[in-house]
């Protein structure tokens, strides 16, 4: 097991995919702690600059050394291929090569090669023989026969098998990049084939100001004095891929294992490198031999992941460094599910009260569930006789709270509130437990209805149709003044408002107690209807980590498309989950097929692809104004969102909130655990042909700005006026229109 509860570290290497600041964003929020500069694959002349811009994205730099080490040269291309029992030209000066030429440097090498030797190319992937060095002197090349062919890279790593190759610790380049990065107070090395300690304190006196040293073990010599090199070190880094050029791979985790274990004895830090996750380049998952890998790394005691080729020149740059995090986040998990156990005192005990092992929301690096865990209250397979049992009938209001509290959407509520929670919800907007919750989940019934109930018994709840749908476990039956529920919830008793309306129904008799779901909420739009778990696994496999959610009971129209993809840009997430409201609706609204029907045409079509999941949430609206809004964001996080977008007057109704109360009210709560990415209003613009947020047209004449309203654009497709393509696109403007021919309904009446 690790030795400690230091945090494992992640440290990202910048190359061409992954040095701009977009992605630099993405990285550094998700946790990367540094950000490596690879010398061998950067030119000197480029590194002040490089150093410059990433300044301004506030990261901590690591500079890698490159080191004196024979490598080949540039080839003009990404590789050439060497094939077997062919002959080859070995030369110590730049040329065009080809798949009979290559040139490897330093040109020194070559004058101690001698026939016979062996040499490897690209990590041991090619092997070539020197047939005859007397060539050398007449044409400056040495002539080899290909022993194992295959593919070889720029500036990739070469060993002459069984010859150590005497160089310099740090090259010229070195030196000189060792002074750029003292004009800029670099605060983090590693310093590549380091064979000695002497060379560990010559890089000292050529900084001469405080950093941290990690010194890269990656040759034979290296191996042999590691012990002194660390002494002399912060940490160490083993380079499995360098090192498995001198040493037998077969050896190299045994080696990895040994290092590790002494480094940490000693006090002092370890990093590993080399395919960590090297599928990920062209894959969006890692194979299982590399997670088990990384794994075996953090069990043996590393204190950072070092990601290389994944992040400079793969394709998934942010996904693997999302499995990366997540790996980690999964071994810090199983460490504290262990409680101090040894490893065989914890296969012996029950596996089903360890929650690593059995908790179905396996979802990595996702925003955890609020309140740490997701509820589950469904029971599909009831089998027990329910005849003798007392029964209410409830409507599909209830129905669709039952649901969403069963399959973990209002996570940690398990049931209806009881009275406590109730109070503290209204006066304070938490439970009792002091954890974030702003509408109360209540189930109510008249007097009559509820006086032959007891607390203590279970409860039947039938459908109107007179299916057993749940049971209430009834803890408590208690009653509460209407009046002041609603003022402070709703912060009205005016009866407009549909809140209000709905509890002056004469139930004022509240029942408490946990729930079990026995069946599914029946629906023509359960496709839709997903719930965490299920989404949680979609954004778990595509890799994603933060997610920005979406709320709305309407069509899309321009506005909303602008705040979505405007919120996925700039908040850094990885995906864009849009979750309109598929329950019950007040009288005007759209109805929920035509709003499904609108959005997913807007993702097959014109969203970006792979960064978008559709789904609904099967809720009602309780038109609670600010504090609706907090409950929205909560569901959003329990499906795993990191980010959610406030919009103005969101899940507001009528006048009885200020168009921006919802914004407000996020300022209050932040210990949340789930980011407001907040947009004031939005329009378009007759002359730049733009939507936008509006303070971004601070100064701009007002009469060239059309306001861009859901609201009108209801009034407008409910008089058969077609509203114009800035507003809501023609697409969906068609879709609805061929609802109409069709006699089905559009709005809620």
């Amino acid at each position: 097991m690790s030795q400690d509860n230091q945090a494992v570290k992640l440290i990202c290497t910048l190359g061409p995919i992954s040095k701009n600041k977009t992605i630099v964003d993405q990285m550094k929020a998700r946790g990367v702690a540094l950000f490596r500069i690879n010398m061998s694959h950067t030119k000197l002349e480029d590194l002040e600059g490089i150093i410059q811009e990433l300044r301004g994205y506030d990261i901590n730099i690591c500079l890698d050394t490159e080191g004196c080490q024979v490598r080949t040269g540039y080839l003009g291309k990404d590789s050439v291929f060497f094939k077997e029992n062919t002959s080859v030209k070995l030369y110590g000066k730049e040329i065009p090569c080809d798949d009979n030429n290559i040139y490897i440097r330093p040109e020194e090498t070559l004058k101690v090669l001698r026939d016979g030797d062996i040499i490897s190319l690209d990590f041991n992937s090619v092997m070539i023989k020197v047939t005859d060095a007397s060539t050398y002197e007449k044409e400056g090349y040495l002539s080899c026969d290909v022993l194992i062919g295959g593919p070889i890279g720029n500036n990739k790593g070469v060993a002459v098998i069984g010859k150590e190759i005497k160089l310099p610790a740090f090259s010229e380049k070195d030196r000189n990049a060792i002074e750029i990065a003292k004009k800029y107070n670099i605060e983090n090395f590693t310093i590549s084939f380091i064979d000695h300690p002497d060379e560990v304190k010559e890089f000292k006196r050529l900084y001469n100001q405080p950093c941290k040293l990690y010194s890269k073990i990656e040759t034979r010599l290296g191996l042999q004095n590691f012990k002194e090199i660390l002494s002399e070190s912060d940490g160490i880094l083993i380079d499995r891929g360098d090192l498995s050029r001198e040493v037998q791979l077969e050896k190299i985790p045994l080696i990895q294992k040994i290092l590790t274990k002494y480094a940490r004895e000693k006090g002092k830090e370890c990093f590993v490198a080399t395919n960590i996750l090297e599928t990920m380049c062209t894959e969006i998952k890692p194979n299982r031999a590399e997670v088990n890998d990384v794994i075996n790394i953090l069990e043996d005691g590393a204190t950072a992941l070092v990601l290389t080729k994944e992040t400079a020149v793969g394709n998934n740059p942010v996904a693997t460094v999302n499995m990366a995090m997540s790996l980690i986040e999964h071994q810090a998990e199983f460490n504290s599910s262990m409680s101090g156990k040894s490893l065989l005192e914890f296969i012996n005990s029950p596996f089903e009260s360890h929650d690593y092992i059995c908790d179905q929301d396996s979802s990595g690096l996702l925003n955890k569930p609020h309140g740490g865990k997701l509820v589950q209250r469904n029971n599909f397979d009831y089998d027990k006789d329910l005849s003798s049992h007392q029964s209410i009938t409830i409507n599909k209001f209830t129905m669709r709270e039952i649901e969403l509290i069963a399959n973990g959407s209002f996570s940690p509520i398990e049931g209806f509130t009881g009275r406590e929670d109730l109070v503290s919800i209204l006066d304070r907007m938490r439970l009792k437990s002091d954890l974030i919750w702003t509408i109360p989940i209540t189930l109510r019934l008249s007097e009559k209805e509820a006086e032959n109930l007891k607390e203590g018994e279970d409860l039947v709840l039938k459908t109107q149709d007179g299916i057993k749908y749940a049971i209430l476990h009834l803890d408590e039956k208690y009653q509460f003044p209407i009046e002041e529920y609603c003022l402070k919830l709703f912060g009205t008793v005016d009866r407009k408002h549909p809140g209000v309306e709905r509890m002056h129904d004469g139930k004022n008799v509240f029942l408490a107690g946990k729930i079990t779901l026995l069946e599914k909420f029946p629906s023509n739009l359960g496709k839709y209807n997903l719930s965490p778990i299920q989404v949680r696994k979609i954004f778990s496999e595509k890799g994603w980590s933060k997610i920005v959610g979406f709320h709305t009971r309407n069509v899309i129209h321009r506005s909303h498309e602008f705040v979505q993809l405007t919120a996925l840009k700039n908040s850094g997430c990885d995906g864009l989950f849009v979750q309109p409201v598929i329950g019950q609706k007040k009288s005007g609204d759209f109805v929920n097929d035509i709003i499904m029907e609108s959005y997913e045409m807007m993702v097959n079509n014109f969203y970006p692809q792979n960064q978008v999941v559709l789904s609904g949430l099967n809720s009602n609206s309780y038109y609670g104004g600010p504090r609706e809004a907090i409950f929205t964001a909560l569901c959003r996080k329990n499906y795993g969102c990191s980010h959610f977008i406030v919009g103005r007057d969101h899940t507001g109704v009528f006048d009885f909130y200020e168009p921006y109360d919802s914004h407000k009210i996020f300022d209050k709560f932040p210990d949340l655990g789930i980011q407001a990415v907040k947009f004031k209003e939005v329009s378009y613009n007759n002359k730049s042909g733009y939507h936008f947020k509006d303070e971004s047209i601070i100064g701009a004449d007002d009469s060239e700005n059309i306001h861009i309203s859901g609201s009108k654009i209801r009034k407008m497709l409910s008089s058969n006026e077609s509203p114009e393509n800035h507003m809501i696109r023609t697409e969906v403007i068609d879709i609805i229109r061929e609802a109409q021919k069709n006699n089905r309904e559009v709005f809620v009446k």
